[in-house]
Order: C-alpha cells, then sequence, then structure tokens
C-alpha cells in the first residue's frame, strides 16, 4: 500500500514552535490533540506522544512536556478558520471544521443554545485534528473480494478510528475508474475537493458532492446523476436510512459506512440491514483484520 501525505498543508495552521515537531513525527500520525495550558499530544492508533520542551518526542508524561498556551489556542482557532469566524459558523455549531487536504478538527468549549439547538461555541478550550492521508490500496482487498465481478451493496462497519473513510476513499478510486460514482462528501473528508478540484484520488469517473448533506446527496444524486454507485461515510440518520433505502429501491448500489461494533449492532440500528450483499466489519488499527459477511448467511 501507498501513502500519499498532506502534511506540510496542515502544519500551516499550527504555532510556529510546534510545527518542526509535528512535521518529523513520521509515519502514523493519526490525530493532534491540542488543549488549553495542557500538553500537545501526538496520537500513532491508540498510542499516545508527547513533545518535550526541547522538541523531541516521547511517550513518557512528565513536568517537562510542552504546553499549549492560551493564545496559542486561539491563534489556531483563527488560522483555521482562515481569520474569518463569521464564515465558519455553521461548520463550528457542527463541531468541527474540515482544511484542505481533507483534516478535520474537531473542537470543544462552551454550548451557546437558542431554541433547543446550539447556536454557538464559545469558549473555545480543545482541538482534535484527525490527520487525512489517502492510503492507496487500503481497498484493494474488499474490492477483489466483493467488487470484481459485479456491484453489490455494501456496508463498511467499525469502532471510530478504525479507518473506514480511509478504505472508503480508496474504494472510491477503485470502482471510479469502471463505474459511474457519485460521492456524498459531507465533511470534505474523502475527496478533499479545494476550489472545485479533489485533492485526493477519487476515481476518473466519480461525481463529487461536496458539503452536501447525506440526506439532500443521496436525493440528487439519484435524480440528477445515474449513477451505479452512491458513497458515502457515516450513516446514521433514520432520514438518511429512508433515501439509502429508496436508492436501493431505483436499481442503484450503495457503498456506505456506519459506526458499529458488531453485526448485532447494526441489526439493532438498521432495518433494512439485509438490504445490503456484504457487511465488512474492520478489525482495530493497526492489525484491521477485515471480516466479511454474506447477509444472507447471517
Amino acid at each position: 500500500m501507498k501513502t500519499a501525505d498532506n502534511m506540510q498543508d496542515l502544519l500551516q495552521y499550527f504555532p510556529e514552535r510546534l510545527r518542526e515537531s509535528i512535521g518529523a513525527f513520521g509515519d502514523g500520525l493519526t490525530e493532534i490533540r491540542l488543549r488549553r495550558e495542557k500538553p500537545i499530544v501526538l496520537m500513532r492508533n491508540s498510542e499516545m506522544n508527547f513533545v518535550d520542551n526541547s522538541g523531541r518526542i516521547t511517550k513518557v508524561f512528565d513536568s517537562d512536556r510542552l504546553m499549549i498556551t492560551s493564545a496559542e489556542i486561539d491563534s489556531f482557532f483563527y488560522a483555521i478558520c482562515r481569520n474569518s469566524v463569521h464564515s465558519f459558523q455553521e461548520d463550528i455549531c457542527s463541531g468541527f471544521v474540515t482544511l484542505s487536504g481533507g483534516h478535520r478538527v474537531g473542537l470543544c468549549g462552551t454550548a451557546v443554545v437558542r431554541d433547543g439547538k446550539i447556536a454557538n461555541i464559545k469558549n473555545i478550550n480543545g482541538f482534535n485534528v484527525r490527520v487525512s492521508r489517502e492510503v492507496i490500496g487500503s481497498g484493494e482487498y474488499i474490492y477483489n473480494r466483493i467488487f470484481c465481478g459485479s456491484l453489490k451493496n455494501v456496508l463498511i462497519a467499525g469502532v471510530p478510528a478504525s479507518g473506514k473513510t480511509t478504505i472508503l476513499r480508496d474504494l472510491c478510486r477503485l470502482l471510479g475508474s469502471r463505474y459511474k460514482v457519485s460521492l456524498i462528501d459531507e465533511r470534505s473528508e474523502i475527496a478533499a475537493v479545494y476550489s472545485g478540484v479533489p485533492q485526493n484520488d477519487v476515481g476518473i469517473n466519480t461525481d463529487v458532492f461536496d458539503g452536501y448533506s447525506k440526506a439532500d446527496g443521496l436525493e440528487t444524486a439519484v435524480r440528477v446523476m445515474s449513477p451505479d454507485i452512491i458513497i458515502f461515510d457515516e450513516a446514521g440518520s433514520q432520514n438518511e436510512f429512508g433515501y439509502m433505502e429508496h436508492a436501493m429501491n431505483c436499481g442503484i448500489r450503495i457503498c456506505a459506512s456506519i459506526h458499529a461494533s458488531s453485526i448485532e449492532d447494526i441489526k439493532h440500528r438498521l432495518p433494512f440491514w439485509r438490504s445490503f450483499d456484504h457487511i465488512v466489519m474492520l478489525g482495530k488499527l493497526p492489525k484491521q483484520e477485515h471480516r466479511i459477511y454474506r447477509t444472507d448467511e447471517l
């Protein structure tokens, strides 16, 4: 498998004193966690790493760890919003900002609630930067086992940080070389569209619905793009399930991911799970052993 790294785009958002340490971390960086007046944490899958005051990476936490100042938190926040917080208000209320390159920054703070909905988040106190990388070839095992003969309805399931988005991205690349694909990229994590051009390889015959909600994207794709298959990440709401079922009834195949820890979890949450031909349960990184189930055998 080949990894396409876009870390240079990401480093520009960080305070200057952190860039060299983050950039030198090497392969496998999955998350960067920043919290006010606390140490920076670099995650390699579930492994925590810290930066000491001399800029070196260490797994040991002690009083010599490099602390993130409030000024640096504020600077990072304005940088990811490109100095226009108002323009990103909807994203902020949703709890994340997507950066060029497909990196996603989750944020937490104090919610301002109006009429039962989050209208703003103030006093931002922490960020979780999920590092996006293309892993070319990560979807080939599933593609060769399931899609080599014909298109199928496939559900990719796993716990958070099990690689669902990475595998969907590579499946999009592979399927987009043979079929008409509509990609519903609600959080701009899969294609990483920038100025109308996908920064990641999602296939030569893939139409990208960037920033669409999954429900709106599914409805629009069925109506206007005549896709052979629709791909999207993190199915969850009953409204989305309804549009998925409608697309299947129109003869369009679906390849989607879902947060789930077991087959029983999927059966409980997804009433029409038998409409899928296969369910792929992803193992935890770094081994990530996949288990492929045929639904007619469950």
